[in-house]
């Protein structure tokens, strides 16, 4: 900031200058702020993930001075033989900057964009367009529907070659006879539907999941991460009666039929048959049901848990004020104000940590001190226990002795002391507390800004000039 003021200052001549950033933190700290407003800069930031856009940086500059780069390493590697490393690169990219960046160029950039001369109408809407290849317009949380399931319900009743068909094909080109054997052109008719089915599955199978991706449920056939935000599929119940209330089922009155011919005994036998087999596939559509309804429940509780994880990450604090991607007037009084308090909560938040950590250590240490005092009475007491078993033994033996002798023994048995009681073990809630008591603050809010103002000023405003020039 300091260097783009100095630069700019004798052209500006008292009136307003216009600054033009991203939104890195760097260009929003209250000294940077300060020191803008005071020389009356006007700071507007960027929208994010827009520079490509209308950074004349990108937009210019950098495609010319990449060309001249590669000229310029080109002549080296003709002359010297030489690439570029660490000891001739400053060399090399020197000429190509003093190359490309004219003053003519920098206009140029200035131009295209729109700043100068201003000119909206250079952005436009397409410009301003999604990516395709990042576009989320798929996540958005829309009602499912059955297409999803229809699609893959279709691809599986393409599917339905066996892997015994190539058998079963060999077989009939085989005859009536058990003991004949396939021709050259069966064999060979036989690899060629092999070959096709192959095919045909791979495109099966690539269909279904371009068909997919068109529907609500694209993220399930794309690498995009799932939030808890995407749809899932639901599962679709029917019934016997659902199933078949479209036809009318005259099985029942069939097979009371009575047989009076071979083929109607043939043709009963198969019908009952087939029965069977429907039956038997009514009972394997239920189970599929049953199981659907079970992973939909699961399905319901691991989006559930995702979202709630999802929402703790978004409460985090964040150190960035511009966050939404929105261009914004940094030096206008609202964001100067919200920059203070900001860095007056990222401040509190500093020291905060510092009383944390300094009651961390005085806790250690008590800790240690405890630790040692807590041994030397537990020592104590191991010899106070030796001592006293001593004195007893020997009590006992001055006892026995008198008694032996028919003296009379008149000395009290001796007795253990007290013995000290552990001291409680130090918590570190404590000496937390304690630390934020005992620790007065130093300035107020406003005098904390201005001691990071200067200091600020100071040590980094060179820094936020290199990508700050446009």
């Amino acid at each position: 900031m300091n260097l783009f003021e100095k630069a700019t200052r004798e052209k500006a001549n008292g009136e307003y200058r216009l600054l033009i950033v991203d939104g890195h933190n760097s260009h929003y700290t209250v000294a940077f702020l300060r020191l803008a407003r005071l020389h009356m800069i006007i700071v507007i930031c960027y929208p994010a993930h827009s520079t490509h856009i209308y950074q004349g940086l990108d937009v210019v500059v950098f495609a010319v001075l990449k060309h001249y780069l590669g000229v310029e390493r080109d002549a080296l590697l003709r002359t010297t033989g030489k690439a570029i490393d660490k000891g001739n690169f400053l060399e090399v990219i020197s000429k190509a900057y003093v190359t490309a960046l004219t003053p003519e160029l920098i206009k140029t950039a200035f131009r295209k964009t729109g700043i100068w001369p201003f000119n909206p109408n250079v952005i436009t809407a397409e410009m301003l367009a999604p990516s395709k290849e990042t576009s989320v317009e798929s996540h958005l949380p829309v009602p499912t529907s059955s297409q999803p399931v229809k699609i893959l319900a279709a691809m599986l009743q393409k599917l339905q070659i066996t892997p015994d068909s190539d058998a079963d094909v060999i077989s009939e080109g085989q005859g009536a006879g058990p003991s004949s054997t396939p021709d050259q052109s069966t064999i060979n008719s036989t690899h060629t539907r092999r070959s096709t089915r192959t095919t045909t599955h791979l495109e099966i199978l690539e269909g279904a999941v371009a068909a997919l991706k068109t529907t609500n449920l694209a993220f399930l056939a794309t690498p995009i991460p799932t939030t808890s935000a995407d749809p899932m599929p639901t599962t679709t119940t029917r019934t016997v009666q659902q199933n078949s209330i479209s036809t009318v089922n005259k099985a029942a009155a069939a097979l009371a039929i009575v047989p009076t011919t071979a083929n109607e005994l043939l043709l009963l036998a198969a019908l009952r048959e087939s029965q069977s087999q429907n039956l038997r596939t009514e009972v394997h559509a239920f189970e599929l049901q049953a199981s659907n309804i079970l992973n939909e429940a699961y399905a319901q509780r691991l989006c559930a848990k995702l979202a709630a994880q999802e929402e703790k990450r978004n409460k985090k604090k964040s150190t960035k004020l511009v966050g939404d991607g929105l261009p914004r007037l940094l030096s206008g009084d609202e964001f100067y104000e919200l920059a203070q308090e900001k860095e007056k909560e990222m401040h509190e938040a500093t020291r905060e940590k510092e009383r944390k950590k300094d009651g961390r250590a005085l806790y250690n240490v008590a800790v240690q001190e405890w630790e040692v005092e807590e041994q030397a009475r537990k020592d104590a007491k191991v010899l106070a226990t030796a001592n006293i078993k001593k004195a007893i033994k020997a009590w006992e033996k001055k006892r026995d002795s008198a008694k032996a002798k028919g003296t009379r023994f008149t000395l009290i048995k001796p007795k253990a002391d007290p013995a000290t009681k552990a001291a409680p073990k130090p918590k570190l809630r404590d000496f937390l507390g304690a630390v934020a008591e005992s620790q007065e603050p130093e300035s107020s809010g406003d005098d904390v800004g201005e001691g990071e103002a200067s200091a600020g000023m100071s040590g980094s405003d060179g820094d936020d000039d290199d990508d700050d020039n446009d």
